[in-house]
């Protein structure tokens, strides 16, 4: 029975909306910076890069309240 309500709950939170879930792609070209407004009140999460390696939180990615701003190189997409 307990194994049922966690598969249930499971497929519950696997069909809620994910309007809350905003994915970006942002880019920094030519060694520039890159600004890229995002809501960001859950967080920041790297989910797929584009650039080899170039993106590091803290370091060539950063987020603030406003968006996420990447420099150096850095380009991928962010949820």
């Amino acid at each position: 029975m307990q194994n049922f309500m966690v598969a249930t709950a499971a497929i519950l939170a696997l069909s809620l909306p994910v309007a809350a879930q905003q994915t970006i792609t942002c880019s920094s070209r030519n060694g520039n910076t890159q600004f890229c407004p995002a809501d960001t009140s859950n967080g920041v999460m790297l989910l797929q890069e584009h650039s080899n390696g170039l993106c590091q939180q803290g370091s060539t990615w950063r987020y603030t309240n406003q968006g996420i701003t990447v420099r150096s190189g850095c380009q991928a997409e962010f949820q």
